[in-house]
């Protein structure tokens, strides 16, 4: 299996941005394909459309996760999972800072690299989180359905993106539809989002693309 990308532009910007890093020295015991993804991330820039995605937790290259998981970038990313509570079952979104801090609080993890492995480990394996607080105090958006954002996801990426996103990547308000099932999709194609500082909208970024040999 290989991951192809398209970067523009050089790489240069691992030595010139690598105070932007947790921990720099990691990044050398990266593999080619994590520094290409980084150095997207990084530059802001796209990358390919991603295939047909099969189940959520595992369509996506390991790259997808760790990265914005392991460091501090200067966007908020977004994950979206399964939790459970008061013996419901709901899809949710979280920005990756707060997952560390619920990690950290609640599990008792290290922050940095447990609490980022932890991450890591939630959303490539498919697992449901079990919360140990109560759902109302903690920085998660509940999706109260996906039923809509399932139906328009059922007529493929490009579909979905047009009808939910404005031309620059913003989710549209007028459409209703909570960030949690919205991510859900994005999840499942391996497409990045964030929340954009300015405008605290959620935009959709990079692409990763899984492609076998």
């Amino acid at each position: 299996m290989a991951y192809e990308h398209l970067v523009p532009g050089s790489c240069q910007v691992f030595t010139e941005r690598s105070h932007l890093l947790n921990s720099p020295a990691y990044l050398s015991q990266m593999s080619s394909v994590s520094r290409l993804f980084l150095c997207a991330l990084l530059t802001g820039l796209g990358a390919m459309p991603a295939q047909h995605a099969r189940a959520q937790a595992s369509s996506c290259p390991y790259e997808y996760f760790e990265l914005p998981a392991f460091y501090s970038l200067t966007n908020s990313y977004v994950f979206s999972f399964q939790i459970r509570h008061n013996g419901q079952q709901e899809w949710v979104c979280a920005e990756v800072e707060a997952l560390h801090g619920y990690f950290e609080k609640y599990e008792g993890l290290d922050p940095g690299m447990a609490t980022g492995q932890r991450l890591v480990d939630l959303m490539t394996k498919g697992r449901v989180l079990d919360l140990r607080a109560p759902l109302g105090s903690l920085s998660f958006t509940v999706a109260a359905t996906t039923t809509a954002a399932d139906a328009i996801a059922a007529k493929g990426e490009a579909y979905f993106l047009h009808y939910y996103f404005t031309a620059q990547g913003c989710l549209r308000e007028d459409r209703q539809v909570s960030e949690a099932a919205v991510m859900k999709h994005l999840q499942r194609w391996c497409i990045l989002a964030f929340h954009q500082h300015e405008t605290g909208c959620l935009m959709y970024a990079v692409r990763m693309q899984r492609v076998t040999k």
